[in-house]
This record gives C-alpha cells, structure tokens and sequence, in this order.
C-alpha cells in the first residue's frame, strides 16, 4: 500500500459520488435529447445541433459511471 494514501470511506465516498453523478447526467441527456426531439417536431431551427448536444452528454455520463 506504498501508492495509496487516500482512507477506505474516501474510496467508497468517491466512487458513490461517481455513480450518482453519472445517473443524474443520464437522466438530464435524456431531457435534453426529449426537449430537442420537440424542437425538431415544431420545426426549430438549431434542434438538430442540440440534440448532438443530448448525445454527447449521454456518452460522457455513461463514460462517468464506467470511468
């Protein structure tokens, strides 16, 4: 244990942070990919490039959790 100067509750503190962080980013690119497919509906202008946006969050929340 020469490398590893952090305590146990920290790790665990971490690593819950972690997760829920990453599923509250899931359910927000969720929203945001759901706000974006009603602005294509209603013919939006921009909406295309904001539901990039939807999907670049989702990958980098599940990148999160997984990271």
């Amino acid at each position: 244990m020469a490398g590893n100067t952090e305590s146990p509750g920290m790790l665990t503190t971490a690593l819950v942070l972690g997760i829920v962080g990453g599923v509250f980013g899931i359910i927000g690119a969720i929203l945001w990919m759901l706000f974006a497919g009603f602005g294509a509906a209603f013919d939006m202008a921009g909406a295309g490039a904001f539901a990039g946006g939807g999907f670049i969050a989702l990958f980098l929340a599940v990148l999160g959790i997984v990271g």
